[in-house]
């Protein structure tokens, strides 16, 4: 039962960060092209 709660919440944990890296790396992106 716990492993089956800890797969349910690590999923959208790691799609979250997932999601949070890909922002970070537009974000840095973006900031290049400026200068």
């Amino acid at each position: 039962m716990k492993a089956g709660v800890k797969r349910r919440t690590a999923t959208p944990l790691f799609i979250g960060r997932f999601i949070l890296l890909r922002f970070v790396v537009d974000h840095i992106a973006q900031h290049r092209e400026q200068h």
